[in-house]
């Protein structure tokens, strides 16, 4: 009952049972984003971590709707802070959107928050960079994926056709 009067959960009896439910729905769905135990490799996409959110959602929704059923005094604060959360989850959209613009900012967000830890990142830029004609500007994430040895043959292949066109 952490964060939540008692004396809610004496005249509610509910609101245990929705706790309980929200944190559970949350624990339970987080064990397979965090591939404690795996369902696939589909499983590590950030879209799944919304789905777990759903349980502390229902926790908060069935909350703020008691405390608006229960007295007018909560209205203007519970107006107020879905306006303040909207708000603020607006802003955090639109800040996103400038990282989707392109396949080059998004790749380089990927790779300035990835830390060298997955080679995809790089692998896609330099793609984009080689199926764009823009050779010089796919060198550096070929080269970088040579340093983190990769497997893959069209790496290889395409910085062999960046050193031929440099003639090197």
């Amino acid at each position: 009952m952490v964060g939540i009067p008692l004396s809610l959960a004496r005249k509610n009896k509910n609101v245990i049972w929705v706790v309980l439910f929200g944190l559970g729905f949350y624990f339970v769905n987080l064990v397979f984003i965090r591939q404690f135990l795996s369902a696939g490799t589909t499983v590590m996409s950030d879209r799944y971590s919304y789905v777990s959110y759903f349980g502390l959602i229902f926790i908060l929704v069935y909350l703020a709707h008691w405390y608006w059923y229960e007295s007018k005094s909560y209205h203007i604060a519970i107006q107020g802070l879905l306006v303040l959360i909207c708000t603020i989850l607006g802003y955090m959209c639109y800040q996103r959107t400038k990282v989707w613009h392109n396949p080059e900012t998004f790749w380089k967000d990927v790779i300035a928050k990835s830390n060298n830890q997955s080679q995809l990142p790089y692998l896609n830029l330099g793609n984009y960079y080689a199926d764009s004609a823009k050779y010089d500007k796919a060198y550096s994430p070929y080269v970088t994926l040579v340093k983190l040895h990769t497997d893959q043959a069209d790496v290889y292949r395409n910085l062999g056709n960046i050193y031929g066109m440099r003639n090197q």
